[in-house]
């Protein structure tokens, strides 16, 4: 039977320049391809790109004002120690009556809400009428502990919500080297909401059962888990497939403070003591990235940029294998998934591999240490064999876990269906 289904997103879906976006265009497309639902796509940001034609309808959602913002930082943050800051500069009375209108004009049978940081919309009233679920993506408080643990912090590592802090507190946090202690108390926030907020929801996934089991060893809701999957046909692997045995790869929005201190680690340290070893080398880095970034790399002379390209399937399976040895973060990384996808071998560490049942030296390569993982590109790309091997154990493993049809059955099991 057709439902309606409700998704009150943090940014639009296209276009899809980050993993987030990917998971929820699979998500939404998943309702209307296999469910047959009606799908209505509320987001913050501005809709500058027509949105995918499966959708029923859009809403542009507005972002708190400057006045709001900071009242809600220091009453609901710093004095109330009710909100995270990224849920304060998110939440807006406008909006939220929006919002109520919305959904009074749709009457969706169910709400998904993106993330945590827009858990505050929703009101315990509309429990009565609908199902609330409650997408975590991953454990967001694990990310920020990790990140704080960084050198040379910058307000880049507040991720997606750094854009609609204000200036000025950004400013003050800068001047005074408060980032450390503001990363640390978002994430002691986080994880007391994160705890807190599951209560108002009937559902409660992550995309990662690592990160399912860890928050339900310390909550007495049960969250569940809701695979992430790709396209197998599109990101298929091609018999015969030939390439540069000298060039890795790397993927992802390298505007994104992770991508980007991953890149800046490959680069510095491996990519740096794999060149003494065999000049011929080359890094190809395939995502978006802006030009303010990339004059942070320029000065690397063996990394080649593709910037932002709409199919990245010839750029990622011309190189010898993927390399990602993953600087902090939480949750399964989808680049990782789509390589293995496409038959290409994997090159990572644990924070690469968190989530994913996987073992290393079959499905993939896991590296802890800098000569670790020069050893591991010198082998895969001198080793024909073990490069075969690891290419189609590797496939072979995101078509068992992380098909399309794998993340249907979990979105059964999460609505009911």
């Amino acid at each position: 039977m057709k439902k309606k289904i409700l998704f009150i997103g943090t940014r639009p879906i296209y276009p899809m320049k980050d993993g987030r976006t990917v998971l929820i265009n699979q998500y939404c497309g998943q309702f209307v391809d296999y469910f047959h639902d009606e799908v209505y796509y509320a987001c913050f940001g501005a809709l500058k790109m027509k949105q995918p034609d499966y959708l029923k309808a859009t809403y542009a959602l507005e972002e708190p004002g400057l006045w709001e913002m900071g009242k809600n930082i220091v009453c609901m943050t710093f004095l109330a120690r009710k909100w995270p800051i990224q849920t304060s500069v998110m939440y807006s009375a406008k909006t939220q009556r929006k919002l109520d209108d919305i959904i009074e004009k749709v009457r969706p049978d169910y709400i998904f809400c993106d993330m945590a940081r827009t858990a505050p919309y929703l009101h315990k009233r509309y429990g009565k009428d609908c199902v609330k679920i409650l997408d975590m993506d991953d454990l967001l408080s694990k990310r920020y502990y990790r990140q704080a643990e960084m050198e040379n912090l910058d307000d880049s590592v507040l991720g997606q919500f750094r854009n609609r802090i204000p200036d000025l507190f950004i400013s003050v946090v800068a001047k005074w080297k408060l980032m450390k202690k503001l990363l640390r108390f978002e994430a002691r926030m986080m994880e007391k909401y994160e705890l807190q907020v599951v209560k108002e929801f009937d559902k409660v996934f992550f995309c990662s059962a690592t990160d399912k089991e860890e928050f339900n060893r310390k909550s007495s809701y049960q969250a569940d888990c809701v695979h992430v999957a790709v396209d197998l046909e599109y990101f298929h692997r091609p018999e015969g497939r030939e390439y540069d045995a000298k060039t890795i790869v790397y993927l992802g929005n390298i505007d994104i403070a992770a991508n980007r201190d991953t890149l800046f680690y490959l680069a510095e340290k491996i990519m740096c003591k794999l060149l003494k070893r065999d000049s011929a080398y080359k890094l190809l880095v395939v995502g978006n990235c802006s030009q303010e970034t990339y004059q942070k790399f320029r000065h690397y002379h063996f990394i080649e940029f593709s910037f932002r390209v709409d199919d990245i399937r010839p750029f990622v399976q011309s190189c010898v294998a993927l390399a990602a040895p993953i600087q902090y973060g939480s949750g399964i990384k989808i680049k990782i998934i789509e390589a293995m996808a496409m038959g290409v071998p994997v090159i990572t560490n644990q924070y690469g591999v968190e989530g994913l049942d996987v073992h290393s030296d079959q499905e993939l390569m896991v590296c802890e240490t800098d000569e670790q993982f020069v050893d591991a590109i010198m082998e895969i790309s001198g080793n024909e064999q073990r490069h075969g091997l690891i290419a189609a154990k590797g496939r072979e493993y995101v078509e068992k876990n992380h098909s399309l049809e794998v993340c249907v059955r979990d979105l059964e099991r999460v609505l009911n269906r």
